[in-house]
């Protein structure tokens, strides 16, 4: 029972991660200067398929089921400097958990120095993630 709390745990976290990044990020607004008249001289097709289309606050659409996802490492850093949820190395939260047998489980995370290419040679932060049942190690997660 105890890797099911765990997925629902990871996938709470993912889903956290990923709303704090858009949260922190540009809000995709033009400024006054990008406001300015300019020549469409050397830009492509507005109905060109390969860029993303455009909603009418200028903010791209989100991909759906199994459209292609576009992940470019130049747009991820390993310094998660989120103000509501900074993943500074060697910061370390422990959890206590009652597993569906009522025993007592200890959740330990925590953020290492580490750091782990992933998808599209993306270079990520890697968190730890253990959990005990008496001492006794039953879940390792990194």
């Amino acid at each position: 029972m105890p890797s099911f709390f765990r997925k629902v745990l990871a996938g709470i976290l993912g889903l956290t991660l990923t709303i704090g990044l858009f949260a922190c990020t540009d809000s995709g607004q033009p400024s006054s200067a990008d406001a300015s008249p300019s020549s469409d001289k050397g830009r492509s097709n507005a109905s060109d398929d390969s860029s993303p289309s455009v909603d009418s606050t200028g903010l791209s659409e989100l991909p759906k089921g199994d459209d292609p996802v576009d992940l470019n490492p130049a747009d991820f850093t390993t310094e998660i400097v989120n103000p509501y949820w900074p993943l500074v190395p060697g910061t370390r939260w422990t959890y206590r958990e009652i597993d569906g047998e009522g025993k007592k489980l200890k959740v330990v995370v925590i953020v290492t120095e580490k750091t782990k290419k992933i998808a599209n040679g993306i270079t990520a932060r890697v968190v730890r993630d253990t959990v005990t049942k008496n001492g006794e190690l039953i879940e390792d997660t990194f």
